[in-house]
């Protein structure tokens, strides 16, 4: 028996180390542009919303992908990512070396990672920050934009969220490429078939700090499922894949939440994966603030927000689409639910909110995933012509410094 334990062990071990292998740091790489990813497993949600978009830019301008955490390795050896190059890069001095050994012109950045400025070393390519989403969080118009030379928003929402709170900020590298990710609304293979009016309950995370907490577990989770099993509704649940990361008590109340699901026979949980293919079985949705609910825009459908304060005093728009839940009329979830889907009353004003957040992008046309392939191929133009520039610069410079040596 315990031969057999030691033997089943080695094999682990092997089929685990022949994995993480698969992906080795070959210096030599063919691409244009890179997307730079140091996240770990719970973030590859902000890879997976672009991967559509990625394969599409991919027949364009060839990508290479850079990940840092080898817990991803595996993630990145699946065969969605067997027409990209894909790199292994943990060390600096790699990274320096290989991007010195290549001619990358667009390096692409999915999030805010503190490990993102490793990358900006590279100081013969454009950086851009893509970001994995928007909302009106404080993490949404963070100083570390500076430090990029374009970022990519998806409209005017986004535009006056970052002018009206950054110091001293160029607003000239912000460009509007709309939200391609919801052009690529696939529905799921499988979902129960019910007759019942379907509800989604997608909370966000209790945020990195408490000025980011936006979450409503803990505040509002069981006073809105309760009220959804009481009425009869058919419950999908999809929260934020950090809830509880950095909270316990978040970890905890959700855990509670689903057993409380998992008991309710017309309930749905999807603890992973992408939430844009839960949006057309939907009568309405619960959010918090977070992108999720500026994507849900899109499906033309009522929503229900929890409230949230918003920072300095600037209108969230995003509040006036949809019925906002306070701790004053939490009671009246039922009535609200009721009259929402059965009247829509801010239909009107949720289309200004939709052009507000999401462009005049004929999203049908898949116009916005045009506008960032055509916008990525514009800045690839550009950075060559830069650095045309700087070689012609280098030997003007040279060539005076020679003068001026001969003189003396």
């Amino acid at each position: 028996m315990l031969k057999k334990i030691i033997k089943q062990t080695k094999s682990i071990f092997k089929k685990n180390k022949s994995t993480k292998n698969k992906i080795e740091l070959n210096m030599n790489s063919s691409a244009e542009v890179v997307v730079y990813f140091a996240g770990n497993k719970k973030q590859l949600y902000q890879i997976e919303q672009w991967m559509h978009i990625f394969t599409e830019l991919n027949k364009h301008h060839k990508i290479c992908f850079i990940i840092q955490n080898h817990n991803v390795i595996e993630y990145f050896n699946s065969e969605k990512f067997k027409d990209f190059e894909v790199r292994y890069i943990k060390k600096l001095a790699d990274l320096i070396e290989f991007y010195k050994q290549n001619n990358h012109k667009v390096v692409l950045y999915v999030n805010n990672s503190n490990h993102n400025f490793l990358s900006l070393i590279n100081n013969r390519a454009l950086h851009i920050h893509i970001n994995h989403g928007e909302s009106e969080k404080i993490s949404t118009f963070s100083n570390q934009v500076k430090a990029y030379d374009y970022v990519f928003i998806v409209s005017d929402a986004a535009y006056n969220r970052y002018k009206l709170n950054l110091n001293k900020i160029n607003m000239d590298k912000f460009i509007k490429v709309g939200r391609p990710q919801i052009e690529y609304t696939i529905p799921l293979k499988k979902f129960p078939s019910t007759n019942k009016k379907i509800v989604l309950y997608a909370p966000t995370w209790e945020g990195g700090y408490s000025d980011m907490n936006y979450s409503s577990i803990i505040k509002f989770d069981k006073q809105i499922i309760s009220t959804l099993i009481e009425n009869n509704y058919f419950i999908i649940y999809k929260p934020h894949p950090y809830v509880g990361s950095r909270d316990k008590q978040y970890k905890n109340a959700q855990k509670e939440l689903i057993k409380q699901l998992q008991n309710y026979p017309d309930s749905y949980i999807m603890l992973e994966g992408d939430i844009l293919s839960l949006y057309p079985y939907t009568d309405i949705s619960i959010f918090d603030n977070s992108a999720t609910v500026i994507d849900y825009l899109s499906m033309n459908k009522p929503y229900i927000i929890t409230e949230f304060e918003n920072n300095d005093s600037l209108k969230s728009m995003v509040l006036y689409g949809g019925e906002i839940l306070t701790n004053k009329n939490i009671s009246d979830l039922a009535q609200i639910l009721d009259n929402e889907i059965k009247k829509d009353p801010k239909k009107n004003i949720r289309n200004k909110v939709k052009k507000y957040y999401l462009g005049d992008f004929d999203y049908s046309k898949k116009e916005s995933t045009k506008t960032f392939i055509n916008k990525i191929g514009e800045i690839i133009e550009e950075r060559d012509k830069l650095i045309s520039d700087l070689k012609k610069k280098k030997e003007e410079f040279n060539e005076n410094i020679s003068n001026i040596l001969k003189e003396n």
